[in-house]
């Protein structure tokens, strides 16, 4: 999870190896984990994604270590300009003739996006911290869920 949300598992390997069959009692409990943990953020970047033409919105997935002991899962963006619009930029001068800046341009009342490229190349753009702000909202429901992943790995290791 990088700089919001560390959850780590110390002592997994050694566990692993006490195990006699690890995948069983390790990775069905993490799996359920991660499946849970990244649609809870998900979820949450999808509320706070800003939705002008629904390119980031319908870019946005979720994947889950496909090992048989998960180890991480990730929520992601593949639209190209998603890191913009999370981290926002520089100031910059973008061509006032881009598709994309007249579409958005009309679309907030400006005619001319001269006046619109001008002020970026000034100030910029803001972030909106869409990812940020779903982990920070989320990570407390995530650190709770961790006493349910170890309760049903005791659980399934004691009928082990």
């Amino acid at each position: 999870m990088g700089k919001y949300v560390d959850i780590t598992v110390e002592g997994l390997a050694d566990l692993e190896k006490k195990l006699a069959n690890p995948e069983v009692v390790l990775g069905e409990p993490f799996r359920d984990y991660f499946g849970q943990m990244t649609a809870i953020v998900e979820g949450s970047v999808r509320l706070l994604t800003p939705a002008f033409s629904g390119k980031l919105l319908s870019r946005l997935y979720s994947q889950i270590d496909p090992k048989p002991i998960p180890h991480w899962a990730k929520v992601a963006n593949r639209a190209p300009h998603a890191w913009l619009v999370e981290f926002g930029s520089k100031p910059h001068f973008p061509p006032p003739n881009n598709p994309r800046l007249i579409e958005w341009g009309k679309s907030h009342g400006f005619e001319n996006t001269f006046v619109l490229a001008r002020a970026i190349s000034r100030k910029g753009t803001q972030g909106a911290f869409m990812f940020r702000r779903a982990m920070v909202l989320s990570a407390a429901l995530l650190e709770g869920m961790v006493a349910q992943i170890a309760r049903k790995v005791e659980e399934l290791w004691e009928r082990e």
